[in-house]
């Protein structure tokens, strides 16, 4: 059963109830009062007419004793009160009747309820004719008693016409309120099924379902928290999507690098053991498997590194940079000049907290980078700098440089700007990956500038030992510091 339905059957019964139980205290309320009234009445016109009785009676008797009739008595109290005729009967002690207005008879037992300390009573009774009466009953000293009745029967129709009138009153007013409420209900309610449609399709994969506005109301305000879970939640999804589809990436990109030094490796091993070859053909087969083992071997560092690091907690220390860059320099100076290329280093005084086995890491990848995309004869620069509270290491080369459309790809995994040749130089498209993660590590920020054939600037932002920002947001790379290192670059070349 739906839920307005419900609170319909819940709700129509009880206010049926309530209206009911009030509609019968109001109409017995104003009965109750309506016969009190007509109680008091009587009981006031029946001890009058005992006392006016009673009076005129001495007053007959001491004018004319025994010479008077009981019509005399009561025409002489009803002409000074100027009443005529009525419900009034008047019995002597020996209850026999004295005198009577009509011969109504209405039967009660008031006169058992009198003694000689109460000589008053009156009792409501149902005539014959069916008819309602207030029957009152005084007994005077001398023994007489006066009885008056008066007649309450429209009270009794008015009641029974009053609760006739209720009753279709209230059928009318339940069936309106009814409808009423029924229609609020299913209006109000009948948004929530719109929210439930929105969840199902949701459910079944429509994560661009939105539930429509609502208005200010609770409902309006559940409508609103829901589409902003529904934003959550497709803004997760996405992200899981994203994840999931960089995975997807990730391993095929990784079973193809695995795939091609490893057929090279399984084909010239076979052609040493099965074909009889020249020592100038064994001495290639050996050069080619030592080269796709050793890019193997690269390959499987990087990625022991890149997992070793997502789950490193790094215990930094302070770390002079010249002296880091002086480190980098060892080695890589020689490297640089063998291939035929120009090496240019200068580093200034500064301090940074860091790991320094990593940080030459970083340099290393970086100025390894450069040297694969360059030529002979082209320049490979590293410098180093204080800017502002920050110190900054570039790497500048005079390479191929990329596009402004592949700078934001350089860091993911297995990404190669040109596969052919870094295939040849052995990489992987790893490198820059590894170097994000340690900047990262270090709280510091890396930065691409390039174009096609114009060699790469990379920047390296740390903050400095001596400042307490270690941690926040870094600023941009500073113009100024860009031009300054271009004019070192083409100085020294």
């Amino acid at each position: 059963m739906k839920l307005s339905w419900k609170l319909f059957f819940v709700t129509m019964p009880v206010l049926i109830l309530v209206l009911t139980v009030f509609g019968m205290w109001m109409l017995q309320t104003s009965f109750s009062d309506s016969l009190e009234r007509e109680v008091e009445q009587c009981s006031l016109e029946n001890k009058y007419a005992a006392t006016s009785y009673i009076l005129s009676k001495r007053a007959y008797e001491d004018i004319s004793p025994g010479r008077y009739t009981e019509e005399e008595v009561v025409a002489g109290f009803h002409e000074a009160t100027d009443e005529r005729g009525g419900c009034l009967r008047i019995y002597d002690a020996k209850k026999q009747v004295l005198y009577e207005d009509n011969r109504l008879f209405v039967g009660h037992g008031i006169e058992e309820n009198l003694d000689k300390n109460r000589n008053f009573g009156y009792e409501i009774c149902q005539a014959e004719n069916g008819e309602y009466y207030v029957a009152a009953l005084s007994r005077t000293e001398e023994g007489y008693m006066v009885e008056t009745l008066r007649c309450v029967t429209d009270i009794f129709e008015n009641r029974k016409q009053m609760s006739v009138m209720y009753r279709y009153g209230l059928l009318a007013a339940s069936l309106c309120v009814g409808f009423i409420m029924w229609l609020t209900l299913s209006l109000s309610l009948r948004k929530t099924g719109e929210l439930s449609r929105t969840a199902r399709a949701l459910a079944e994969g429509d994560l661009s379902m939105r539930a429509r506005d609502m208005g200010q109301d609770e409902i309006g305000s559940l409508a609103w928290d829901f589409n902003r879970m529904a934003d959550t939640m497709a803004g997760q999804m996405e992200q899981l999507k994203d994840e999931a589809e960089r995975k997807d990436a990730f391993t095929s990109a990784f079973a193809h690098e695995l795939k091609t030094p490893l057929t090279s490796i399984i084909g010239y091993s076979e052609m040493l053991a099965t074909m009889d070859l020249s020592e100038s053909e064994i001495r290639i087969c050996g050069d080619t498997i030592n080269r796709q083992s050793r890019r193997l071997q690269s390959l499987s560092y990087k990625l022991l590194n890149m997992a070793f690091l997502g789950r490193q907690e790094l215990e930094l220390k302070p770390i002079r940079c010249r002296e880091l860059a002086a480190q980098v320099e060892l080695v890589e100076k020689p490297l640089v000049e063998k291939r035929g290329m120009v090496w240019r280093m200068e580093a200034a005084d500064g301090r940074i907290l860091g790991d320094s086995e990593l940080l030459q890491s970083l340099l290393f990848n970086l100025i390894d980078n450069g040297v694969k995309a360059s030529r002979p004869g082209g320049l490979i620069f590293l410098y180093g700098c204080r800017d502002g509270d920050d110190y900054v290491f570039l790497v500048l080369d005079e390479g191929n440089g990329v596009s402004k459309e592949e700078l934001p790809r350089l860091t993911e995994a297995f990404y190669m700007v040109d596969k052919s040749r870094s295939r040849k130089e052995g990489g992987a498209g790893l490198g820059l990956t590894l170097c994000s993660q340690i900047v990262r590590l270090h709280g510091a920020r890396m930065e691409f500038d390039s174009e096609k054939g114009k060699g790469m600037r990379i920047c390296v932002r740390f903050p400095h030992m001596k400042t307490s920002r270690y941690g926040r947001t870094e600023k941009n790379t500073s113009p100024g510091l860009d031009k300054k290192a271009d004019e070192r670059k083409r100085r020294e070349s």
